[in-house]
């Protein structure tokens, strides 16, 4: 059972998705109202990272240089860290075609030139892919 404790909205509709607080940043994510395929923002990933270990560092050293307490270091830990998932937020992915792997039943996004690819690489071969969806 996945708990939804973090909501984002979505770019396009504004609906309230809820995420896992320990999922997969990478994860593909559909809009329930306007289906879009959504993912996190790589980039406010990265700033929310950068801001999770300055935490971290001025934590350390305030504990260190001025002999605060450790329950001060958790507390600016704890900030950081809630900061980092505050910025983060959800950009549109565009992909055309939704496949489903037969073997493992793994659903899965891609675009035309990497569906076309697939089908030269298993030319002569089995397809173990199929198409289940176009999107747009």
């Amino acid at each position: 059972m996945r708990q939804n404790l973090i909501k984002k909205p979505c770019p396009t509709c504004r609906t309230s998705i809820g995420i896992g607080l320990f999922s997969n940043r990478e994860e593909i994510v559909r809009c329930p109202k306007c289906k879009e395929l959504l993912i996190d923002n790589p980039k406010r990933n990265q700033i929310g990272g950068a801001i999770s270990l300055l935490g971290l560092l001025i934590g350390l050293g305030f504990h260190y240089w001025l002999a605060i307490g450790l329950n001060w270091v958790f507390l600016i830990l704890i900030v950081s860290l809630i900061t980092s998932i505050l910025i983060s937020n959800f950009v549109v992915v565009k992909k055309d075609l939704v496949i489903r792997n037969k073997q493992t039943n793994e659903i899965s996004y891609c675009d035309r030139t990497d569906w076309n690819e697939i089908l030269v690489n298993s030319s002569g071969k089995e397809n173990i892919f199929e198409i289940i969806e176009e999107l747009k």
